[in-house]
C-alpha cells in the first residue's frame, strides 16, 4: 500500500475505540475514500485539539497519512452547520453508523451514499426529526443496500422474477427478497409503491427521491405519509433592527425579539446584513450567533449577496444556512432570483466554499422550473422561491395560475435534488394555501408581515399564529 496524504476530506466518525491510554482508533466514513481507519494520537488527553471535535454525527474535514491499514490522523476540523441529534434521533444516527460499519468494506468509496448520509444527519439534527426521520432512515437503508449490492430488484418478485401484481401487497424480507404478503391485514406496500421506489433508487438524487416516494406511498391509511410533511418557520428580524436604528437607544432589541420568537416555537432566525447596514449590523450577527448557541435545535440563516459582504459573515460564523440573494448594494428590497446560465460560473466556487465550511446553501430563485437543474449544478442544496408575485396575486384572478407556477417550480427543484424554501411577503392570509399546494416545502422565511403582526399581537402570539398557519396548510395536503 503506497504512502499517501489526504487533506481536508469531508467525513464523519462512525465509531471509536481505545488504542492506548492516550490514543483512539476511529472508523470514519469519507466521501472519496469510503470507510477508513484512523489513529488519533493523543486524542484522549485533556489538552488535545482532537478531543472536542471527534464526535459522531458531525461533519468533519479530515487529513491523514500513512501506508498501513490504520492511517495516522493529522488534523480534524469541525465542518459546522449542525447541532447534535438528541433523543430518538440520536439512536437512529447510531443505528445508521452501525449499518455502514457492517455493510461497507474499507477503502471502498460510495459518494452517492456519503451524500445521502450527510442529508440524513441534517434531518436527524432538525427539530422535527421525529416526523421526517422515519422516512429518511428507511430511504437510507434502501440506498445502502443498493450501493452495497444487497438490494434485489424492487419491480419484480425476487424468487420467481414475476411482475408485481396490481392490488397485491409486498414485503421486502432478508431471507426472501420481495415477496407477496397474503395476510388479511395488507401489511406491506402495494405494487405501485415498490415500482416508485425502484425508480427512485436510480434517480440522480436518490435519497431525496426515496424519501419523497416513501412519503407518498407508505401506509397512508395509518398516517405514515405525514412523516415527511414538515415546514419550518424562520423569523426574519431585519425590521426590528430597522426601527432600532432610527434612534440611539438600542430599542427595540433584536436579541430579545429573536429570543421571544424561539421560546414561542420558531424553528430559526434569519438576517440579511446589507452592506449599507440599514437594518442588521455586524454586531447583531455576532450576538445572534452567540444567542443561537443556547438554542441548539434552532437554525441560523444568513442572507445576502455572496459577491458583496455575505461571505465574510459565513466564514466567521458558519451558520446552518447561507441564502444567496442577487441584490445590488443599494437595492430597496429583494425583487428577483438568480439567472442561469449567466450566474453559474461565479456562484459555483462560492457554493463550494460554503459547503467546505459545513454551511448549507440556498439560492434565491424565481418560480421558473427550467432553471432548477442549473441551480442544482452549482452544488447548492436548496432554493428559496421568491414569493412576492404570489403574494401580489393573492385574492385576484391570477392567484391560481401563480400557485400552479410555484408548485411546478418546486417539483422541478425536487426532481433536481434540491430542497425547497420560500419567502417574501408571505403572511397569515396567504401562507396556509401556499403550504398546502407547494410540494416538498421545507422552510418559510417571514419578516415584514411577521413584525407588523407582532406590533399588535406580540412576538410570542405572532409566532404561534404563523405555526398554526403552517399546520392548517399541512392539514389540507
Amino acid at each position: 500500500m503506497a504512502t499517501s496524504r489526504v487533506s481536508h476530506e469531508p467525513g464523519y466518525v462512525l465509531h471509536r475505540y481505545d488504542w492506548s491510554e492516550s490514543s483512539l482508533v476511529l472508523e470514519a466514513f469519507t466521501r472519496r475514500h469510503g470507510r477508513v481507519a484512523l489513529l488519533a494520537k493523543g486524542a484522549k488527553r485533556p489538552t488535545s485539539n482532537f478531543r472536542p471535535v471527534l464526535l459522531p454525527l458531525q461533519p468533519l474535514l479530515l487529513s491523514w497519512g500513512g501506508d498501513t491499514e490504520i492511517r495516522t490522523l493529522k488534523s480534524a476540523e469541525w465542518g459546522g452547520g449542525l447541532v447534535m441529534p438528541a433523543g430518538e434521533a440520536l439512536l437512529w444516527g447510531y443505528y445508521a453508523n452501525e449499518l455502514l460499519l457492517r455493510l461497507l468494506a474499507r477503502e471502498d468509496a460510495h459518494p452517492r451514499l456519503f451524500d445521502a448520509y450527510a442529508q440524513l444527519v441534517h434531518i436527524l439534527a432538525a427539530p422535527e426529526a421525529s416526523l421526517l426521520g422515519t422516512a429518511a432512515l428507511r430511504a437510507f437503508e434502501l440506498l445502502l443496500l443498493h450501493e452495497s449490492g444487497h438490494l434485489p430488484a424492487l419491480d419484480a418478485q425476487t424468487l420467481t422474477l414475476a411482475p408485481l401484481a396490481a392490488g397485491t401487497h409486498y414485503r421486502l424480507l432478508a431471507e426472501a427478497g420481495l415477496r407477496a404478503e397474503e395476510d388479511a391485514e395488507g401489511i406491506g406496500l402495494l405494487a405501485p409503491a415498490w415500482q416508485a421506489l425502484a425508480a427512485a433508487v436510480w434517480n440522480e438524487a436518490p435519497f431525496v427521491a426515496l424519501v419523497d416516494a416513501l412519503a407518498v406511498w407508505a401506509a397512508p391509511e395509518r398516517g405514515a405519509c405525514r412523516f415527511a410533511m414538515t415546514v419550518q418557520l424562520s423569523v426574519n428580524v431585519n425590521k426590528v433592527a430597522l426601527v432600532r436604528n432610527t434612534r440611539h437607544l438600542g430599542i427595540p432589541s433584536v436579541m430579545r425579539a429573536a429570543e421571544l420568537c424561539l421560546a414561542a416555537g420558531a424553528h430559526g432566525i434569519t438576517v440579511h446584513p446589507r452592506p449599507d447596514q440599514r437594518h442588521i449590523r455586524p454586531g447583531d450577527v455576532e450576538q445572534l450567533h452567540v444567542l443561537l448557541r443556547q438554542w441548539p435545535r434552532a437554525e441560523f440563516n444568513i442572507e445576502g449577496n455572496p459577491t458583496q459582504n455575505l461571505m465574510d459573515f459565513i466564514r466567521r460564523f458558519r451558520p446552518h444556512q447561507a441564502t444567496f440573494v442577487p441584490d445590488s448594494e443599494n437595492q430597496f428590497t429583494s425583487d428577483h432570483g438568480w439567472r442561469f446560465p449567466q450566474d453559474a460560473e461565479r456562484l459555483a466556487p462560492l457554493v463550494a466554499e460554503c459547503r467546505a465550511l459545513g454551511v448549507r446553501v440556498s439560492l434565491f430563485m424565481d418560480p421558473l422550473p427550467g432553471q432548477m437543474a442549473a441551480a442544482s449544478a452549482t452544488g447548492a442544496e436548496r432554493i428559496e422561491l421568491y414569493t412576492e408575485p404570489y403574494a401580489a396575486a393573492w385574492g385576484s384572478d391570477d392567484q391560481e395560475p401563480q400557485l400552479e407556477r410555484y408548485a411546478a417550480a418546486a417539483q422541478a427543484a425536487l426532481d433536481a435534488g434540491l430542497g425547497v424554501n420560500a419567502g417574501h411577503d408571505l403572511n397569515r392570509d396567504n401562507l396556509p394555501v401556499f403550504v398546502a399546494r407547494v410540494p416538498g416545502l421545507l422552510e418559510v422565511s417571514i419578516g415584514h408581515a411577521f413584525i407588523a403582526d407582532a406590533l399588535e399581537m406580540g412576538y410570542a402570539a405572532t409566532t404561534q399564529a404563523y405555526l398554526r398557519c403552517i399546520e392548517q396548510g399541512l392539514a389540507r395536503r
